[in-house]
């Protein structure tokens, strides 16, 4: 990812009751340290669901990264959304 980049989040989960998206640097099993990430917990007779958009700029350093989605309360079940990267095109 590099400066100006769009990320946008939309995932949801039949099950569970919470769940977070976003990247982290390879190698940081543990997630320890996240950028752009977005959390939900479910509210009562709704659906769990992530919808969050990010642009890539600093104090994160351009490279590569880790996308991750974790379940932070209870076993995410049917998982289904999608997970996008853009860029922004300087038109001049």
């Amino acid at each position: 990812m590099s400066g100006g980049d769009r990320i946008w989040y939309d995932v949801s989960a039949e099950t569970g009751n919470g769940l977070q998206v976003g990247f982290a640097k390879p190698g940081d099993t543990d997630l320890n340290t996240t950028y752009y990430s977005a959390a939900n917990l479910r509210q009562e007779g709704e659906m769990l669901k992530c919808t969050s958009s990010f642009t890539f700029a600093p104090p994160v350093k351009p490279g590569t990264y880790k996308l991750f989605l974790r379940a932070t309360d209870g076993a995410l079940g049917t998982v289904k959304g999608s997970i996008s990267i853009g860029f922004v095109a300087d038109v001049s």
